[in-house]
């Protein structure tokens, strides 16, 4: 266990995750045919941008 006692895992398989990554993940689907998929990959293209 690390310092905040959860288990770290060394094996290929399941990946820890951090608490900000599991409420993301258990946010509402977002289907690729929607304006709000579109204004998401915008955004992303967007923030791409900036780091490259």
């Amino acid at each position: 266990m690390d310092k905040s006692g959860s288990e770290i895992l060394l094996n290929p398989g399941p990946v820890n995750l951090s608490q900000k990554v599991r409420e993301a993940l258990s946010g509402k689907d977002v289907c690729h045919r929607e304006l709000e998929f579109a204004k998401l990959v915008q955004y992303i293209n967007k923030r791409l941008g900036e780091v490259y």
